[in-house]
């Protein structure tokens, strides 16, 4: 019952109770659902920041007699402060209970999900992460970039090409670029911002091997 709470608090972007849920030791924390999805995964993909930043900044609370609690820090959140720098004055370590780059059954991890969502701050707090692969393929073989640019996710997809370890040419095992998807789909400013890019070759022939 618990797991399945966490999987509706991460969902439903409720963040206090997800507080008070990440307070607890007993909880797999990366525990997918029948798909495959984890709870990261689903509020990355509906775009709730305050839950994924709570996944992300996840420290140990429970180190002897500092432990204040995490309601404690959801009120001084507003005052700018994140579950990081509260677990650093408190001299708090952190607990490696969380993977962000975890894949469900369809390859998909949490920043291909806020990608194709639109959900770009979230996307910005999942790239920060050295342990987060901007270039993930799917079984698709589609990246973040191919699934911002098919749904014309046009700050993602500016964002995504902001960075050196993005393909902005990759192509799918449909035999797709990221600049035939867009410009399947009619999105001009898309198919205009990665012709800009120098790798990306509209011509390139269909990949024959599927």
């Amino acid at each position: 019952m618990r797991q399945i709470s966490i999987l509706w608090a991460a969902a439903n972007g409720n963040e206090g109770v997800m507080g008070l849920l990440l307070e607890r030791k007993d909880l797999n924390l990366d525990m997918p659902d029948n798909k495959g999805r984890t709870p990261l995964s689903h509020a990355g993909a509906k775009g709730h920041k305050a839950v994924v930043t709570l996944f992300l900044d996840r420290e140990n609370f429970a180190a002897g007699n500092e432990h204040e609690g995490v309601m404690k820090l959801l009120m001084q959140r507003d005052g700018g402060r994140t579950l990081l720098s509260w677990a650093a004055a408190k001299r708090h370590g952190r607990v490696p209970d969380i993977c962000p780059d975890l894949a469900d059954k369809e390859g998909r991890t949490p920043l291909l999900w806020a990608a194709g969502n639109g959900h770009t701050e979230v996307v910005n707090l999942l790239l920060t992460r050295e342990d987060v692969n901007a270039d993930m393929l799917d079984k698709k073989g589609r990246t973040p970039l191919s699934w911002a640019a098919a749904k014309e996710r046009e700050a993602v997809v500016r964002l995504l090409l902001e960075r050196q370890d993005v393909n902005p040419d990759e192509l799918d095992r449909r035999g797709q670029t990221p600049v035939v998807w867009a410009a399947e789909k009619g999105h001009e400013v898309t198919v205009k911002l990665l012709l800009e890019q120098g790798s990306v070759d509209p011509d390139r022939p269909e990949f024959k091997g599927h």
